[in-house]
């Protein structure tokens, strides 16, 4: 058998490139070439990350770290009295790139109120501090979506279910 060299054996796929090294696009090459074809360009219509937003036990330790690896700065600071409720609340520092249009919330939760704060409950289910959410600025969201939901299946991206068109329908109600 050693004679044998390159794809020898039927529907074999060599994924490695000339470096000995996984080229992820010939997998999705092989998959579906038309569907993968602006992914393998690299381009799903995403132009920038407008915002990365933290969940953190303590916000001082995270924020200085921060700061001294990017040079960010402090752009906004909210307190539980800001953005919380009687029920619950947050802590919030916002640091900025020197352009300030890059931002990265950190968040901290707030005890002695009613409820437990959603920080500590994601905290909480996480098992730890990590990033909540990252909002992207996208040329055209549709076919930014459309890119991201293709990908899923192969470790790409989780999307939620929409919720049912009776959420629509009561969603004012509960607003009050």
């Amino acid at each position: 058998l050693n004679h044998f060299k390159g794809n020898y054996v039927p529907n074999y796929l060599d994924i490695l490139d000339n470096n000995n090294s996984i080229n992820a696009f010939k997998i999705l090459d092989f998959l579906d070439k038309e569907k993968y074809q602006s992914i393998n360009k690299g381009y799903y219509g995403i132009r920038s990350f407008d915002h990365i937003v933290g969940n953190l036990w303590s916000i001082q330790p995270t924020m200085a770290y921060l700061q001294n690896i990017t040079g960010f700065h402090e752009f906004a600071e909210f307190v539980a009295e800001d953005v919380g409720t009687v029920d619950s609340g947050l802590n919030s520092v916002v640091l900025a790139n020197n352009k300030e249009n890059i931002l990265l919330p950190l968040n901290e939760p707030t005890f002695g109120t009613k409820r437990k704060s959603q920080i500590q409950t994601y905290l909480e289910q996480n098992l730890g501090e990590g990033v909540q959410h990252l909002a992207l600025q996208s040329s055209d969201i549709f076919y930014t979506l459309k890119c991201m939901k293709s990908v899923s299946y192969i470790g790409g991206f989780e999307f939620m279910d929409p919720p049912n068109s009776n959420y629509y329908l009561t969603v004012r109600k509960k607003l009050g």
